[in-house]
């Protein structure tokens, strides 16, 4: 039987997950650090999902950024 996880079980695998791509511990994701964490999607696919997060098209996403795309994907 598959166990669900609560609110806040999820919003901690968020960061960690999140953590565990910022390569260098500055709190801030760039494409390098995304791309390399997600070496098991093609480069189109990397691309498509880094642009979907990063609403602000600039070179880099915050904590704030990922979990706000993360909550509006669960939305959907």
């Amino acid at each position: 039987m598959e166990t669900k996880m609560t609110d806040a079980e999820q919003l901690e695998h968020l960061k960690k997950t999140f953590r565990d791509l910022d390569e260098n511990t500055d709190g801030i994701l760039t494409f390098e650090e995304f791309a390399n964490g997600a070496k098991g999607f093609e480069k189109t696919m990397r691309t498509w999902v880094w642009d979907e997060y990063n609403k602000d098209r600039n070179s880099e996403l915050t904590l704030q950024e990922y979990l706000a795309n993360q909550k509006t994907k669960a939305a959907e």
